[in-house]
């Protein structure tokens, strides 16, 4: 019976995990990317040498991940 139990118990799991991690931005996943709410923009400040506005929408979006050896 405890095995049973145990089976169970782990197969939920396994579901569980896997129904979370069905919409994220992990860029290991085979889904789309999602866009997140929040600012469209940031302001950079501060003792720099060029201060100002960044649009996020003007920066580069990187989709593939590349591992390069040192």
């Amino acid at each position: 019976m405890k095995k049973i139990l145990t089976l169970l118990f782990a197969f939920l799991a396994v579901c569980c995990g896997a129904y979370a991690q069905t919409a994220t931005n992990d860029f290991y996943d085979d889904a789309e990317t999602i866009t997140l709410p929040g600012a469209t923009s940031i302001e950079v400040t501060g003792e720099i040498s060029n201060p100002g506005t960044v649009q996020f929408s003007t920066l580069p979006v990187r989709s593939v991940i590349v591992r390069r050896p040192c």
